[in-house]
C-alpha cells in the first residue's frame, strides 16, 4: 500500500501482510526523528519564555537533553531552573568547549538573534530552535533552524475558528475544518493511548502518515494485537 511504500523511504521494517506492531512502529519512527539521539542542547535566555520552556518542554523524549541555560542578565546567574543553573551568556565559549553541544534554543530579542546564532555555529552548534521575532538566515552548511511563531499559530487559531463561527461559510468548508480538526484530536488520542510522548513533536510526514492511517481506516491493519 502507499503507507508501506512511505515507511519503505525510510528503510525496511513491518512485515507484508501483517501490517506493524505498535512497538516496533514507534520504534522506527522514533529513530526516524532522531529522538533516540539525546542531542546535547542549550537554552539562551531565561526570560519568563525561555524558563518556561526549560520548565514544561520535556527534552529528553523529544531528542534532545538540556544541559546548559545562559542569559545576559547578570542577576538571573545562579538561579536554578528545572534543576539547572541559568548562566551568564559570557560563559558560553568555555561552555561549549567543554561539552560540545548541538542544539540551541532561543528566547532572546529580535536584534541580539542574528550575532548569538553566529557565535554558536562558530562554536560548532549544528541546529536551532528559534522563538525569537527573526526569520533566522545563517550562511553555513549542514545548519538546521526551526524557526517558531506563536503569534503565526495564533492566527491559524483564529482561522479555522472564523470557518466554524461564520455564518457566510457554506457548510461543507465547515465539514472539512471539523474533519481535519478531527484528525488532530484523533492522532493524540492514539498518542496518549499508547502513551507515546515522542510522537507530540512527529514531523509534518508523520502528522499526515497518522492521518492517513485515520482516514483509510487501516487502523486495525497497522495495529496487530
Amino acid at each position: 500500500s502507499q503507507i508501506r511504500q512511505d515507511l519503505n523511504c525510510f528503510g525496511g521494517f513491518g512485515q507484508q501482510g501483517y501490517g506493524y506492531h505498535v512497538d516496533e512502529l514507534r520504534m522506527e519512527i522514533g529513530k526516524i526523528l532522531g529522538v533516540d539521539k539525546h542531542f546535547k542542547t542549550i537554552l539562551i535566555g531565561a526570560g519568563n519564555l525561555g524558563k518556561a520552556i526549560a520548565t514544561h518542554i520535556n527534552f529528553e523524549t523529544r531528542g534532545c537533553n538540556l544541559i546548559g541555560i545562559f542569559d545576559i542578565n547578570p542577576k538571573l546567574t545562579g538561579e536554578v531552573v528545572g534543576n539547572i543553573p541559568i548562566r551568564h551568556t559570557n560563559d558560553i565559549e568555555s561552555f561549549c568547549e567543554a561539552n560540545s553541544p548541538v542544539v540551541a534554543v532561543l528566547c532572546i530579542p529580535k536584534a541580539n538573534t542574528q550575532a548569538i546564532a553566529d557565535q554558536l555555529v562558530n562554536l560548532g552548534l549544528k541546529a536551532f530552535w528559534n522563538f525569537s521575532h527573526y526569520d533566522l538566515s545563517i550562511d553555513y552548511e549542514n545548519i538546521v533552524v526551526e524557526n517558531v511563531h506563536l503569534g503565526d499559530s495564533l492566527l491559524t487559531l483564529t482561522y479555522a475558528t472564523n470557518i466554524i463561527t461564520s455564518t457566510d461559510t457554506d457548510n461543507s468548508e465547515k465539514n472539512h475544518t471539523r474533519r481535519f480538526s478531527g484528525v488532530i484530536f484523533l492522532y493524540k488520542v492514539l498518542a496518549n493511548c499508547f502513551n507515546r510522548s515522542c510522537f507530540n513533536n512527529c514531523s509534518k510526514m508523520v502528522v499526515n502518515l497518522f492521518a492517513l492511517i485515520v482516514f483509510s481506516k487501516r487502523l486495525s491493519y497497522l495495529i496487530c494485537p
